[in-house]
């Protein structure tokens, strides 16, 4: 940014080629993207992936019911080292509907479950066993990692077009100088001190 305030006071010197007010002005667009374009799309992208997530799990909900079922084994113990509260197994387990029909089928418990204990089954319209609509939870990680791979892909975007641009200042500005020293380089080669 001091190099940009220093530009900016020296912009009218006559060695400031038009090629430094162009990377000059490049880079004041790059740091206005980088502050307020990157956020911009991170957080479009998040709310835009947070209301989608909502709204498909809210319609999964409406397509699912909930019942109360009965282990009818003990599901295994959480393995070693691994997360007590995100490990599940699938056990059997029964349930009675309203009019009095008992079904039995495979659902997911979590770890250490015992035989007859009381679980929550997700059914799908068809009486299945189905997985359960997504949490506000999980929908939330989903739109912040959203979020955030968006605003990641706009400043690595924004860097390679500016990267791509330096090059190009550079090509020309190398160009520029190929020429004026072939104007000037004779005139210096032909003096004898």
């Amino acid at each position: 940014m001091k190099g940009l305030l220093g530009w900016w006071r020296r912009r009218q010197n006559p060695l400031c080629r038009g090629s430094d007010r162009l990377e000059a002005w490049a880079a004041l667009l790059l740091a206005a993207v980088l502050l307020l374009g990157v956020p911009t799309v991170g957080i479009a992208a998040g709310l835009a992936s947070w209301d989608d997530g909502r709204a498909r799990a809210e319609a999964r909900a409406r397509t699912l019911h909930q019942v109360t079922a009965e282990t009818l084994h003990d599901a295994p113990p959480a393995v070693r080292g691994s997360d007590v509260s995100t490990s599940t197994h699938r056990i059997p387990v029964r349930w009675t509907d309203p009019d009095g029909t008992r079904h039995t089928d495979r659902a997911k418990v979590p770890a250490g479950t015992e035989q007859g204990t009381s679980v929550s089954v997700w059914l799908d319209h068809n009486g299945e066993v189905a997985q359960a609509p997504p949490t506000t939870d999980a929908v939330t990680l989903d739109a912040v990692s959203t979020g955030t791979g968006a605003a990641l892909g706009a400043a690595v975007s924004a860097l390679a077009l500016w990267w791509a641009h330096r090059r190009v200042s550079l090509r020309r500005r190398l160009a520029e100088w190929e020429r004026a020293w072939e104007q000037v380089g004779p005139e210096w080669g032909s003096q004898k001190s």
